[in-house]
């Protein structure tokens, strides 16, 4: 149901710039996220408040009380508005009352500062910004979505009834009062002498976010069941999880059409080889380690010079090769003693005829989007050194509780760990020490390849030698 259309998104502000007091510091709210919306996968919003930079001629800091998550989703706050074809902007009802619980931050009416960290007080100076908070899109607001429709989340823009100029330390003890609760939800000012109490801190409205709701081409298999099982948030959770892993799956297939082999390796590289190592079983759904080691053998009639190296390649899934996990349920034949003889299932990718599923271990998002970083590969954790006869170790953590086994495994079932042969991105010769001021570029999230120098500085190819498998069952 809609209501409301209007010619101009921003005659639903009440409160904006222009209403601002001279005497106050002058704050703005900023969300930041997707303009695509999917209509079945979470919608993380990250949420920041913002001082100008040239805010008070004194350069004071003030503290503040604001709840992103209450002023963005509860009743009478954010308004969600619908983008229509002939230019207007159509009022969209969001159910804020059935079966919401009402949180203490809405009914708080006064705040004495204690000088610690307290739930939404925050402390700005002039240019400063908070801490990112995430906020994600509740359920109502995809109840009333469209595909294929545009909206935006307009803030009215409010008065902040608690404030005070100084920092938290120079307010030690002082309470704050946000006045009367009024019938629409919102506060009045608390009652002054003339002359006494802060002038009005406005924190104006506006558009703060316009995104697009969009519904996947294809469907998730399990949606319709694991939603009705955990619900539609907790379904959204693992339809990313899928998705993510289905694109992690084709990226490396379309990277590596032909397998890495030993006869890449260049005379004159580096020889790293690789060793697994776990216990023989694991015990209901717990946590269980598998410890990847990487040798640095040497290098072939050159001497025994230190080698650093980009060891996050060797454990993204950006490489070819790398770890690899498979199973052979209980009660299949052997078959044979390598994946491909039809006993063991690679668990890569979600459930089907030729797999079992193996979920990420977080529903993380991150952006994709920003311009490549440069850093210093002396000073960063992606970067390690190994002389020749030393070992690099890292640890694969699989959980049955947390969905990086498959959920339907049993006792009897088996697990095979494989590291198959995998190239590192970046190496050069010398330890980290000597490469306090080398500077290459990386994604802006940093957990991808090195993308310059993109040939690794026409160094030949270091290959690491694949492990022998290890095995694990499950037991009860």
């Amino acid at each position: 149901m809609a209501q409301t259309t209007r010619s101009d998104v921003g005659s639903f502000v009440s409160l904006g710039k222009k209403d601002r007091k001279p005497s106050a510091p002058r704050i703005t709210w900023k969300l930041e996220a997707s303009q695509r919306l999917s209509l079945t996968t979470p919608y993380p919003i990250i949420s920041t408040i913002h001082r100008a930079a040239d805010d008070d001629s004194k350069g004071r800091r003030c503290i503040f009380q604001w709840s992103m998550y209450t002023n963005a989703f509860a009743e009478n706050r954010c308004i969600l508005v619908r983008h229509k074809d002939n230019g207007t902007f159509e009022k969209v009802l969001v159910d804020n009352k059935s079966g919401l619980v009402v949180l203490p931050e809405q009914t708080i009416d006064s705040l004495i500062v204690s000088g610690q960290h307290q739930a939404n007080l925050f402390e700005l100076g002039p240019r400063e910004q908070t801490s990112q908070t995430r906020l994600d899109l509740p359920e109502r607001y995809y109840r009333v979505l469209k595909p294929g429709e545009t909206y935006s989340l307009v803030f009215p823009g409010a008065e902040i009834g608690m404030w005070a100029w100084g920092s938290m330390q120079d307010n030690v003890g002082l309470e704050m009062k946000a006045g009367t609760l009024l019938p629409s939800g919102l506060r009045s000012r608390p009652r002054a002498k003339k002359g006494q109490g802060q002038p009005q801190l406005i924190m104006p409205g506006g558009a703060l976010l316009t995104f697009t709701a969009v519904a996947e081409e294809v469907a998730w298999p399990e949606r319709a069941a694991r939603e009705a099982q955990v619900g539609f948030v907790a379904a959204n959770t693992e339809e990313h999880r899928w998705r993510m892993m289905q694109q992690a799956a084709a990226r490396r297939k379309a990277e590596s059409p032909v397998p890495l082999a030993t006869s890449d390796r260049v005379p004159g590289a580096p020889m790293f080889s690789a060793s697994l190592r776990c216990p023989p079983t694991l015990r209901g759904r717990g946590y269980f380690d598998v410890e990847i080691v990487i040798k640095y053998e040497g290098v072939e009639r050159s001497g025994d010079q230190p080698v650093t190296f980009h060891w996050l390649s060797l454990v993204s899934d950006q490489q070819p090769g790398g770890f690899q996990l498979y199973r052979r349920r209980r009660g299949d034949a052997p078959g044979g003693s390598s994946a491909e003889s039809g006993a063991w299932k690679s668990c890569e990718l979600e459930e089907t005829s030729e797999s079992c599923e193996l979920e990420e271990t977080s529903a993380g998002f991150m952006i994709v989007d920003e311009p490549d970083i440069s850093v210093r590969v002396g000073q960063h954790k992606h970067f390690t050194s190994l002389r020749p006869g030393e070992t690099w170790t890292t640890t694969q953590t699989l959980s049955g509780d947390d969905a990086e086994l498959p959920r339907d495994m049993a006792p009897g079932d088996v697990f095979r760990c494989t590291f198959e042969e995998a190239a590192i991105d970046w190496w050069d010769w010398g330890i980290m020490e000597d490469h306090a001021e080398t500077v290459v570029k990386l994604p802006c999230y940093e957990a991808g390849n090195v993308t310059e120098p993109s040939d690794n500085g026409g160094r030949p190819k270091l290959v690491v030698s694949s492990a022998k498998p290890v095995e694990f069952a499950i037991i009860e």
